[in-house]
Order: structure tokens, then C-alpha cells, then sequence
């Protein structure tokens, strides 16, 4: 998939082969292949004197909205741009050219949330889908109602193991309270147990630690029960078309 940069937005610096290919292999260290992000429409971009990657946003209707620039480098200032501006009302990084409503319903109602950009391109490239927001803290509020119009039945939010993540993963948890859509953040739940413990028996940082082993070892269980169950529905579907092909 080739997807195009909106033209006008910001002039492209070429930037020398071996630049390219440090980007790349940037890539390569997070986990993601290149192919994954020039699938998305990401490719390489010199701005504010700093090398980076350019891509595409578009919205969960996969209508385009806006370009972003991420910097090569983790601590560069700023880390992120938007040439032209951030509009109204974007609010998520989703996996362009995939209608994320279909993927979901393949997903038996699953759906990933990423700490990241780099995330969905992970998730995207094992076939499963997920969404990101820009900042871990900065989920919109419209999230409930944005994930039904999805038909969501259950998020898997493996949250970062620090303070950030934590509160994250808070954050999300009371959004989501009484929506009907169930949260699976194990990780983040026993972080925030064990930093609750650590502020008050200034045991820092034992609880966060032992909280977040217990959680990774609830989210990889909850990930496994996640697959089971989708492996039997989409089972049980293929077995009734299969039913259905064989009536006279």
C-alpha cells in the first residue's frame, strides 16, 4: 500500500542514502520492518535540521487528516510536529488502508491499544488491529463512545511499566467504567497497586516492580484467553457457514 503524503503540506528534503538506511535500521531495533511503515506511508524526513519520518494520519473513517513528523532521535526537542497544523477533532493514530470496524469484528470484538505510533504498526503487522492516540495521558474523552461506533466488546491495553503508563492505563480504566466494554490492562492495574504501596511504605521502587511482573504475567494470560476465544468463535462461524453450504 502506497499512501500519499497530502501535497502542500511541507517540502520534502532528500536526505542521503546512508541517513535512509540508519532510519530504517532505527526501525528494525523497535521491532517494526520497514516494509510495515512504508506500508503505512511513513518515510523519511529532515525537518527542524533534525531526521525524522513523515506519515499520513487519518481518522477511524480512513479519511485523511493531517501529516505528523517524528523525530529519528528520542530525545531531540521538539520530538513531534504536525506540518500544517493539528485539526479539530483528530484525535487517534489508526493503520491506514484498513477499515478498523471489519478488522475488529474479525478480531471477535478485540481490539489493541498502543502506547505509540511505532504500536499500531506492531499490532498491524500481526494482522491484529489496534489504535493509538498522540500522548499517553492525552486519551479523548470521546473514547467510549468512539470505540462502540467500532462494535468493541473488549480492549487489550498493555501499558507502559512507569509512571506515565500507569496513570494511562488509569485513565482509561475510568473512561471505559460502565460502558459495557471490558478493559484488560493487568500490567497497568498491578503497577498502580504497587506504586500505591510504595508512596505509602516508602518501599520504592519493590512494589512497582513486583506489580508489574504480576501484571505482564495477568496481560500475557489475558493476551493467550483473548486468541483462544476468538480462535473458537471464528470456528464456530467457518462451522455454521459450513452448514449452511450443505442444506439443500
Amino acid at each position: 500500500i502506497r499512501l500519499p503524503i497530502q501535497g502542500g503540506l511541507m517540502t520534502a528534503l532528500s536526505l542521503p542514502p546512508d541517513e535512509i538506511t540508519r532510519l530504517d535500521a532505527k526501525l528494525a531495533q523497535r521491532g517494526i520492518a520497514d516494509v510495515a511503515a512504508r506500508q503505512a506511508g511513513w518515510r523519511p524526513h529532515r525537518r527542524n535540521h533534525q531526521p525524522g519520518w513523515l506519515y499520513a494520519v487519518y481518522g477511524l473513517d480512513s479519511k485523511h487528516q493531517a501529516s505528523r513528523w517524528k523525530a529519528y532521535d528520542s530525545s531531540a526537542k521538539p520530538k513531534y510536529d504536525w506540518p500544517g497544523g493539528k485539526p479539530d477533532g483528530c484525535n487517534y493514530y489508526v493503520m491506514p488502508g484498513v477499515d478498523l470496524r471489519q478488522t475488529v469484528a474479525d478480531n471477535g470484538g478485540v481490539l489493541y491499544i498502543a502506547n505509540g505510533e511505532i504500536g499500531v504498526l506492531t499490532f498491524a503487522a500481526a494482522g491484529l488491529p489496534a489504535l493509538s492516540w498522540f500522548g499517553e495521558t492525552n486519551i479523548p474523552k470521546s473514547l467510549p463512545q468512539d470505540l462502540r461506533a467500532l462494535d468493541v466488546r473488549r480492549v487489550l491495553y498493555p501499558v507502559d511499566r512507569d509512571d506515565t503508563g500507569v496513570r494511562s492505563g488509569g485513565k482509561v480504566r475510568e473512561l471505559l467504567a460502565g460502558s459495557g466494554i471490558e478493559l484488560a490492562a493487568a500490567v497497568g492495574g498491578f503497577s498502580l497497586l504497587g506504586y500505591w504501596i510504595d508512596r505509602h511504605y516508602g518501599s520504592s521502587p519493590k512494589g512497582l516492580l513486583i506489580g508489574a511482573l504480576l501484571g505482564l504475567v495477568g496481560g500475557f494470560y489475558n493476551l493467550i484467553k483473548a486468541s483462544l476465544q476468538a480462535s473458537r468463535e471464528a470456528r464456530e462461524l467457518d462451522q455454521e457457514a459450513e452448514q449452511e453450504r450443505k442444506k439443500p
